[in-house]
């Protein structure tokens, strides 16, 4: 199981008299110490005078912070009375070390000696890592913090990280020190205010952030960029824009065009069509015409005039996203345009055309003989949107029977979604096809195959293809289907009567959710926030990495599997899925070990790495926090990036919400994807 020493990191700013280095040392896993394994139960005493002989042989500074931690988890007072005597007399990585196992005491009384220290009036890193702690003791703590060392600490940088931990805790009754700080000369300090302004929206400090956006200090410009996105208004948008085009920000285009994503009113997209479409930026074109399509729905009357004249942009994906908010604006216009489409000699044009054809509906039967055609394509893409818009040709003989075919395709995205597919043909004929496939498939297929037996059939006989091949023989000669009424009710009453039970397979689960038996990628969370405490024994990774331990343990062996952990950036255990033997269980657990929570949220990087491996065919992802950082964090964008991403895919994604993580969002992404969504936010709080 993952242990406590691997579990406690917190996101922090570059130290004030260390190194990073030696920030690193008090907050990562000693590499020492786990090579030595673990280390035996050793009295105060004992630990005192180890950690003397250490330090007097000269020993590795990650040796002697390993061995304070150790005393720190004593939990006794005499242990913390020994650590604070340690904190005068160390220095750098070790002094650090002693003041944050402090906190590791984890008693009243290390907490208040926690707030004594962070008074601590002839060392600022004393005070700084003993703030840093503070953030992480509980609600009491963060009050003090407030109320006490963000009005007194002298040093503007160490309340500057003050102020914004209190910020990422929601902490309230911020807003006049985010006032403050947002006018502050000191860099550190007006970029916790910048971030305030905006996680808190006080639009009447907009102002501020057009200096932050000129700052030498990069941070402040980010935290500046950011904050107008989250403001919005006509204003903050066309402020990001000028910024866009300021050569000293090219670094910044990715939190500029997240800002810009974040555009929803009517004024906000009007600025964007103003000033953003009409530039020569085909990059910032880009972007704004994703901002103007996803709003589409909204707003048609705004948004169908651009879109239409953008259908005729020099820069194909601008065409592409114009195509896809007129589709989702409804606009009748756009049929007869992705008709003309599905002739085009661009295979990701023609694949992209048939996609929103099955979204619109409604086709004409001239249309059909073409797509007939692009179903025998060599390029998998196109046969899987063509099993997704034949189904939109249901009373068609020659549709239903090249989606028949597609079912024996070489590709198993093609295959799934002909079996989707199946459910709107509904022939009886379908069935000994899909029982074929849910008897011989092991993966996603198979699961798709089931599901479509018991929609078609109203029936459930559980996940076994043996047990529907015995009830595809049972039936008599003439055998038809219910009507789709009629097998939703027979569904409905077997729930009911707790009927749909009846096989006798035991499925692992994940919290709760069934895990497929192939293709699997779990992606956990290890931000910052996942470094507080889940109860007296535990923080919330060691608990969800503990739970994530059990599934992959009980995982078949030929099942194919990887872990993903995210936080400012993505960390893969392996380079692609591999097999759940032995030595890979063994290797998973040392690397949720040794993971080390700490930093941001990037969501969107985590998503698009789990796309990233070839025989992804599930996705969990556990999250307890919204999208902080990356290319892109606003949810709305998000959804529509792993919408383009997963179109061809077809992977599944499940959710699983923690903490204070954004529940409907993420269930909105698990439905989009096929997936299913766990809200744990009320039983973990």
């Amino acid at each position: 199981m993952p242990k406590s020493l691997a579990t406690l990191a917190l996101s922090a700013a570059c130290s004030l008299a260390v190194g990073p280095e030696a920030v690193a040392l008090v907050w990562a896993v000693p590499a020492a110490m786990a090579q030595q394994g673990e280390l035996l139960p050793m009295t105060l005493a004992d630990q005192l005078g180890d950690l003397k002989h250490l330090r007097r042989s000269g020993a590795d500074t990650r040796i002697c912070v390993a061995r304070i931690h150790e005393i720190g988890r004593l939990g006794t007072d005499q242990a913390v009375e020994a650590l604070v005597g340690m904190v005068q007399k160390l220095e750098g990585a070790q002094q650090m070390a002693a003041v944050h196992a402090v906190y590791l005491a984890n008693s009243n009384y290390a907490n208040q000696q926690l707030r004594l220290l962070a008074a601590h009036r002839r060392s600022e890193i004393v005070r700084r890592q003993a703030c840093r702690d503070l953030l992480l003791a509980g609600n009491d703590h963060l009050i003090f913090l407030r109320d006490v060392r963000l009005v007194v600490e002298p040093n503007l940088m160490i309340r500057g990280e003050v102020l914004r931990g209190l910020l990422t805790n929601d902490v309230p009754g911020l807003e006049k020190a985010v006032l403050k700080a947002v006018k502050s000369k000191n860099s550190v300090l007006a970029s916790a205010g910048a971030f305030g302004v905006g996680k808190l929206r006080l639009s009447e400090a907009a102002r501020y952030l057009k200096n932050g956006l000129e700052s030498s200090d990069l941070q402040l410009r980010r935290d500046s960029i950011q904050a107008l996105g989250y403001l919005g208004g006509a204003n903050s948008y066309l402020l990001l824009i000028e910024a866009w085009f300021d050569a000293s920000n090219l670094m910044f285009r990715d939190d500029i065009a997240a800002g810009l994503q974040r555009a929803k009113s009517r004024i906000e997209v009007e600025a964007l069509i103003k000033r953003g479409i009409q530039a020569e930026d085909h990059d910032l074109t880009r972007v704004c015409t994703d901002v103007i399509a996803n709003v589409a729905a909204d707003m048609p009357t705004v948004c169908e005039p651009v879109l239409t004249e953008l259908l005729e942009h020099e820069d194909p994906k601008v065409r592409d996203l114009a195509m896809e908010g007129l589709v989702k604006s409804g606009s009748d216009s756009i049929r007869d345009i992705l008709i003309a489409r599905l002739d085009s000699s661009d295979t990701r044009v023609r694949s992209d055309a048939m996609w929103a054809l099955a979204a619109i509906g409604n086709l004409p039967s001239r249309a059909e003989p073409r797509i007939l055609e692009l179903a025998a394509s060599d390029h998998t893409a196109e046969r899987v949107q063509a099993a997704h818009v034949l189904r939109r040709f249901s009373q068609s003989n020659p549709a239903y029977e090249a989606t028949c075919k597609l079912l024996q395709d070489d590709a198993w995205p093609v295959r799934s979604m002909a079996t989707e597919s199946m459910l709107a043909f509904r022939r009886t004929s379908s069935l000994a096809a899909l029982v074929e496939l849910a008897t011989t498939e092991q993966g996603r297929v198979r699961e798709d195959a089931v599901h479509c037996l018991t929609l078609l059939s109203g029936e459930d006989v559980g996940p076994s293809g043996e047990a529907w091949a015995a009830w595809l023989d049972a039936r008599p000669e003439f055998y038809q289907l219910p009507s789709e009424k009629t097998a939703a009710t027979m569904l409905r009453n077997r729930k009911a009567n707790h009927e749909e039970n009846n096989h006798s397979m035991v499925r692992n689960t994940y919290h709760g959710l069934n895990v497929a038996q192939e293709g699997l990628v779990f992606v956990l969370d290890v931000s910052d926030s996942m470094s507080t405490r889940f109860d007296d024994s535990q923080t919330y990774y060691q608990y969800f990495a503990n739970v994530l331990d059990e599934t992959i343990a009980n995982l078949p062996t030929d099942t194919r599997f990887n872990i993903v952990l995210f936080s400012n950036s993505v960390k893969t255990w392996r380079e692609e899925l591999v097999a759940a033997d032995a030595d890979n269980l063994l290797s998973a657990q040392g690397f949720l070990e040794q993971a080390a929570p700490g930093g941001g949220t990037n969501l969107h990087d985590a998503l698009m790495t789990s796309l990233s491996f070839a025989e992804t065919q599930t996705v969990y992802l556990l999250t307890d926090g919204d999208p902080t950082i990356g290319p892109i964090t606003a949810p709305d964008a998000i959804l529509q990036k792993l919408e383009r991403s997963n179109r061809n895919r077809r992977i599944r994604f499940h959710t699983i919400a923690a903490g204070s993580a954004q529940a409907s969002f993420l269930a909105e992404l698990a439905v989009a994807n096929g997936g299913e969504a766990v809200d744990l936010t009320d039983r973990m709080k």
